[in-house]
């Protein structure tokens, strides 16, 4: 028996493994969340020239201005 995979889930298990967004609430919310990222960047093997790209796309209300901001600064 043949089954189709999905990228968002893990071949060997057939888990849904990804990061949530995180919105800029400095605490135990950002301590869980980097806990969280690195875990699935170790689980995944992403590469550390993409680590910093996937974490922007998780950032939403005040932690995403912040990121566009600085983006925009650096340039």
């Amino acid at each position: 028996m043949k089954v189709a995979r999905n990228n968002m889930y893990d071949q060997d298990y057939c888990m849904k493994v990804e990061i949530s967004s995180f919105g800029g609430d400095l605490g135990v919310e950002f301590v869980d969340w980097l806990a969280t990222r690195d875990q699935f960047y170790e689980y995944k093997g992403i590469l550390d020239s993409r680590m910093i790209k996937i974490a922007g796309f998780k950032l939403k209300h005040g932690a995403l201005v912040w990121w566009d901001n600085l983006l925009e600064v650096r340039g």
